[in-house]
């Protein structure tokens, strides 16, 4: 953009925004996206300010962009009640000074096929540990994997989110 490198997730909001956001509001429908692959509080962070900024750009009222966080990142799970903050957290306007609410944060999901994946990246330099069995350590038998949708949830519920379900085939429901 304007010779500089940008990110193409940042090109394709923005652009999606320019020419969605208002005619999804005038329908009544939310303007939301769905947010894979952050890994850190920084990253989540980045992409609260680049919506804020966008939304001033294109005359939306600060957080009216909403977002869905899948959390499928081994080291997400570690900053998660952050990440959540850093998506409801007041805005400092760059020109005014003012801070500006602008809270955004829908709710989690959880990837359960990149969680393990991302697990397996993060241990695998690891001498001294002893990675499971790949043959053995399945989606559908793994009770990590079921402490990790519950801590996912619960942390939602912790922070008045509400946990989400989307490409996981595993819906969290709210304990009965």
């Amino acid at each position: 953009v304007d010779g500089q490198a940008v990110a193409g997730g940042f090109v394709d909001a923005w652009l999606f925004l320019r020419h969605n956001a208002k005619a999804l509001m005038d329908r009544g429908l939310p303007v939301a996206f769905y947010l894979p692959k952050l890994e850190c509080v920084q990253e989540a962070d980045l992409w609260h300010t680049f919506l804020y900024e966008t939304e001033k750009a294109l005359d939306l009222a600060p957080g009216t962009v909403k977002i869905y966080q899948l959390v499928e990142i081994i080291n997400a799970t570690y900053q998660l009640e952050e990440m959540m903050y850093a998506f409801t957290r007041p805005i400092r306007d760059a020109r005014t000074g003012k801070t500006v609410p602008a809270s955004r944060f829908i709710g989690p999901n959880v990837g359960r096929w990149d969680y393990l994946a991302s697990m397996y990246r993060a241990t695998r330099a690891d001498l001294a540990g002893i990675p499971p069995d790949t043959n053995l350590v399945t989606v559908d038998g793994a009770r990590f994997l079921a402490v990790y949708e519950q801590y996912v949830s619960d942390m939602a519920r912790r922070r008045g989110a509400v946990p989400w379900g989307g490409m996981s085939a595993n819906i969290l429901l709210r304990a009965t």
